[in-house]
């Protein structure tokens, strides 16, 4: 869903690894239990890196999943029938 949202809405996606932490604005973790839960500190080797956890485009993309998770779902058990 992440990559459907970033081509639907014109985000840019580098298929690359990038270790240059100084240079990240935010980032996050995307899974199907956790959709997306952004980060606040990475820690890679000896480097340390405190992110922005509100990063704006982190947060469009965690609202854009939920929404779309919830746009997509389907009901398999109705409780009001149990």
């Amino acid at each position: 869903l992440v990559l459907d949202i970033c081509q639907r809405d014109g985000i840019a996606v580098v298929y690359e690894p990038a270790v240059e932490l100084e240079q990240w604005a935010g980032a996050f973790v995307t899974s199907t239990s956790r959709l997306v839960l952004p980060v606040e500190r990475i820690v890679y080797g000896e480097n340390e890196q405190c992110v922005d956890a509100d990063n704006p485009l982190i947060m469009h993309l965690k609202r854009s999943v939920e929404h779309l998770t919830t746009e997509k779902s389907e009901l398999i058990i109705d409780d009001q029938n149990h």
